[in-house]
């Protein structure tokens, strides 16, 4: 993957395949979807509905998180008796 501050150029594109996209490309001011990708790197592309114009956009993920807890013992400490 390019470094934080390259551009992609249109071999980038020839060369990596899309791992997931938005089922329907429409004219809407939101968008979201849900995706479940194997760890990796990934470019988030956000893209206009018209080409060639200019918009703000907002991205996220969650990411979901699986804990583990374990016992630590009987021990007293920092959250008193």
């Amino acid at each position: 993957l390019p470094g934080k501050d390259e551009h992609l150029n249109k071999d980038f594109f020839r060369y990596h395949a899309s791992q997931a996209r938005s089922k329907t490309f429409i004219n809407l001011r939101e968008v979201s979807d849900r995706f479940k990708l194997p760890p990796g790197e990934y470019i988030l592309i956000p893209s206009t509905f018209e080409p060639h114009q200019e918009a703000d956009f907002l991205t996220g993920s969650r990411i979901p998180l699986h804990l583990v807890a374990q016992s630590l013992g009987s021990h007293r400490g920092l959250l008193g008796p």
